[in-house]
């Protein structure tokens, strides 16, 4: 699988996160954010979880609630990131959900 130089570097940086979220780069924003983000999620090195504590939001659900993202340990090991015993797992997350089944509200 050959990821792009912006998903490289979002996988990147939330593997140095002591949470492992996710945050995307500041010039990367509405649709072209949606379509890298979903890209990472079908290829299942992110996740889509409820943000907890001081975990960046992604996007807010239909029911208000703040969604965050975390790198998955395929992500990980996508990157070459050789300690992944700690790394979540995605089948460690049962409140995950599908981009399709709410809308994003990515910055734009």
């Amino acid at each position: 699988m050959t990821l792009s130089d912006t998903q490289l570097l979002i996988l990147s940086a939330a593997s140095r996160r002591t949470d492992y979220a996710a945050t995307l780069p500041t010039n990367l924003k509405g649709s072209a954010a949606k379509k890298v983000v979903d890209m990472l999620l079908k290829q299942q090195l992110l996740q889509e979880l409820r943000a907890k504590d001081e975990m960046p939001v992604w996007r807010r659900g239909d029911d208000n609630r703040p969604y965050t993202l975390r790198i998955t340990k395929a992500g990980l090991k996508a990157i070459e990131v050789e300690d992944v015993a700690d790394a979540p797992d995605r089948d460690e997350v049962a409140t995950a959900n599908t981009p399709a089944e709410t809308k994003s509200i990515a910055p734009s």
